[in-house]
């Protein structure tokens, strides 16, 4: 399944420059056979994004507008948080 990249919640405030960096440098936008679908939880309707917000932020900058997507099933009790 695939979701726009604006429709998702990130559950992070906070990614680093040197991870991005290295994300963007290694991240192909015309080859994402590599590139594991984002987890997700729905939480009051919105999609929150669990993990991959570095992969998710650098798909953004080069230009993609939606990504393949995965529930997680993994218990998260922060999640209400």
């Amino acid at each position: 399944m695939k979701i726009k990249l604006l429709d998702l919640q990130p559950g992070r405030f906070y990614i680093s420059g040197n991870k991005l960096r290295k994300v963007r440098e290694r991240f192909d936008p015309e080859d994402l056979s590599n590139f594991d679908p984002l987890p997700v939880r729905e939480l009051s309707g919105k999609m929150i994004l669990t993990d991959g917000h570095t992969g998710a932020l650098a798909a953004h900058l080069a230009g993609l507008s939606e990504l393949p997507v995965t529930f997680d099933e993994n218990e998260d009790p922060d999640m209400e948080a």
